[in-house]
């Protein structure tokens, strides 16, 4: 199965993507929310009535609204910036630091799509894949993907709310809710994760009157203190490594109310 992908992105569950599609099929929900929508890779390859994509990064949501609102503007940007490599690299030498702001919310979009897929995270740290050999080799083939990526998101409804403000608003007997939350103790993200944060995670998924799907990294001690073990649990290919000849896995706990 191919794939739509807008970035590269810390923790993306790109392999996990089947099940996940298989069990919000299972719950035969109308309404997928996304609730740590992060790459938006989730979003971009579940199909659904209703997507709700949501991130508490207003840089992300910025950038899939600009998509949404701008899609022939967005593609025809990222056309000129990839006329030729050296283009492609003298952008990214133009920002001086990851905190640099453009002049408007689409140049920053174009900011954020630049920043999140030539480093890992938008850190500025490099890491390759056991696909892409480089960014400009994948930004070419993610603007080959442009228009069915700018269709899928022209539907979504786009949040930018702390996840239990967002889970409060949607929460209802047609929803689904699929939860990723950011790995505690890694420094990947601008807004990080708690043990605090999952504890009141587990209270709101308790208490959710619709279906829902968590995901958590196995080897995570405080995830298993705070949900117990899981119901199950699968391995997969970990394709973020820095040695393409190695071969890793990752583990991940699933946690849900779909029978």
């Amino acid at each position: 199965m191919t794939l739509l992908r807008l970035m590269k992105y810390p923790g993306a569950k790109s392999v996990v993507i089947p099940d996940i599609n298989s069990i919000f099929k299972s719950s035969k929900s109308r309404i997928f929310v996304d609730v740590f929508g992060g790459s938006g890779i989730v979003s971009l390859n579940v199909e659904s009535d209703q997507t709700v994509y949501n991130d508490l990064n207003p840089e992300l949501v910025n950038l899939f609204q600009v998509i949404k609102s701008h899609p022939d503007k967005f593609q025809k940007k990222l056309a000129e910036l990839t006329s030729s490599k050296e283009l492609f690299l003298e952008f990214g030498e133009s920002i001086n630091s990851r905190k640099y702001h453009g002049p408007n919310d689409f140049e920053n979009a174009i900011l954020t799509f630049y920043k999140f897929n030539v480093g890992f995270g938008g850190m500025g740290d490099t890491y390759s894949t056991l696909k892409e050999k480089s960014a400009f080799t994948l930004v070419q083939r993610i603007i080959g993907q442009l228009r069915k990526i700018s269709y899928k998101i022209g539907s979504w409804k786009l949040e930018n709310l702390d996840f239990r403000a967002l889970i409060r608003k949607y929460d209802h007997f047609d929803t689904f809710l699929y939860l990723d939350p950011p790995y505690i103790g890694r420094d990947w993200y601008d807004f990080n994760f708690s043990e605090e944060d999952l504890v009141d995670l587990k209270e709101l998924v308790e208490r959710t009157k619709g279906r829902y799907l968590l995901n958590l990294n196995y080897s995570d001690t405080v995830a298993l203190k705070v949900f117990g073990p899981p119901p199950f649990v699968k391995k997969y290919v970990n394709q973020n490594v820095k040695n393409e000849r190695t071969i890793e896995y990752r583990t991940v706990s699933f946690y849900t109310n779909v029978s």
